[in-house]
């Protein structure tokens, strides 16, 4: 009912998940580089959509797609909560809930609240990416649901969910149904698919490059000189 035609083409398959939340999103975000698919200012998401909960480690998740209205005083709701959480069956698992806030004051916008975490964690989904606010922020801390919006209102307002799995775009990037999503305290980011096999493996190697310039910073044997050679056979330093 809700699909697109390009939606839920693709899934994580489990050992891909848990390799992918063990890494941080810079270090995905340098992993990506190396892979050439985008331009390097791209494809991650702007200090406007911040980390409520830290604590909580790296989100991953397959995108479901949603715009919300709770700024129309006059409106008549076109999609609630039963069809969101049948949207979140029909998404491959984990689900990341993406919400770009519409309407004509999104500065007061509030697209979800701790009853929405509580079910929708309990039909698969992990967290919420949001340009718009939220609520009832120590329940959902409780609950260990992901959030990651650009602030926190008191009231729900006048709440509707005007489209379910449209191509949306937030904080300037582009998000399709069903495209992956990877954050942590250090913000957000779209994974292409096309790399998906390689991530972790560019990864740990990016990781042992950083180490060695760490390990050598570290030694009896460090100079400027050394560092700007080994900076120049590995531009993973910054």
């Amino acid at each position: 009912m809700f699909r697109s035609k390009d939606t839920l083409k693709r899934g994580l398959a489990e050992k891909q998940t848990h390799e992918l939340k063990t890494i941080d999103t810079p270090t995905v975000s340098n992993a990506i580089e190396k892979c050439h698919l985008r331009s390097l200012v791209e494809g991650f998401m702007g200090m406007d959509i911040r980390c409520f909960f830290p604590e909580l480690g790296t989100m991953v998740g397959h995108a479901l797609t949603l715009t919300v209205d709770t700024t129309t005083a006059e409106k008549q709701k076109k999609f609630g909560l039963p069809e969101m959480l049948q949207a979140i069956l029909e998404t491959p698992k984990p689900v990341i809930l993406v919400i770009k806030a519409v309407g004509p004051r999104p500065e007061h916008t509030c697209v979800f609240g701790d009853l929405m975490a509580r079910v929708a964690k309990h039909m698969g989904a992990v967290g919420l990416v949001t340009d718009g606010g939220v609520r009832d922020i120590k329940n959902i801390r409780k609950i260990g649901f992901h959030l990651f919006a650009r602030g926190a209102v008191p009231s729900h307002g006048n709440f509707s969910i005007e489209q379910i799995n449209a191509s949306i775009n937030l904080s300037g990037v582009e998000i399709q149904p069903g495209d992956l999503i990877h954050g942590d305290e250090n913000g957000v980011l779209k994974v292409p698919w096309d790399c998906v096999d390689k991530l972790s493996e560019v990864a740990k190697k990016l990781l042992a490059q950083e180490n060695r310039i760490v390990n050598f910073v570290k030694s009896s044997h460090f100079s400027i000189e050394k560092l700007k050679e080994i900076s120049q056979e590995d531009d993973s330093i910054y």
